[in-house]
């Protein structure tokens, strides 16, 4: 991973190839990983890996993986489906939209400003690499950049906190 760059902001999965070469450096740094099979700590309750460590960068994208598969890949639960009315004939579908369509490039609709982000896993929720880090906890993060995204988060907004 020396010398490689990393995208200052990612909101999506990392590729196979980052997923794959960091699970390489994952198996290699058996110092991180003794710790945390044996203690059988959460990554969320590990602290995050130093700056200043010579392998930070190694550490970060394991750190990044390891949340990832603990907090961030969805599995479907009553929530996914508490709207759903069988008795209506309903079709059973997940209110969190999962699984999501894989997405091979990252793009920008011109005509609408929509953004349609890269993704490479359809369960797991879009995510930024340092947010992951310093929150330690699941996300689902999103760029809001149009009209239409903006309208619908006040909306969200607005009913979450003046719900009874």
């Amino acid at each position: 991973m020396k010398g490689q760059s990393y995208s200052s902001i990612s909101f999506a999965t990392p590729s196979p190839k980052q997923y794959s070469e960091t699970m390489l450096h994952a198996q290699q740094n058996h110092a991180t990983n003794a710790l945390r099979s044996e203690s059988k700590i959460i990554p969320a309750c590990l602290p995050t890996p130093n700056p200043s460590s010579p392998n930070f960068a190694s550490r970060f994208r394991t750190d990044i993986v390891q949340l990832v598969e603990t907090s961030n890949i969805h599995k479907h639960s009553d929530t996914c489906y508490k709207y759903w009315n069988a008795n209506r004939g309903d079709k059973k579908t997940c209110r969190m939209r999962m699984p999501r369509k894989l997405v091979s490039n990252s793009t920008i609709d011109p005509a609408t400003g929509d953004i349609c982000m890269r993704r490479s896993d359809p369960w797991i929720n879009n995510f930024n690499d340092y947010l992951i880090t310093a929150c330690r906890s699941n996300m689902d993060i999103k760029f809001i950049w149009s009209g239409s995204d903006a309208k619908a988060l006040v909306y969200y907004i607005t009913d979450y906190v003046t719900k009874t």
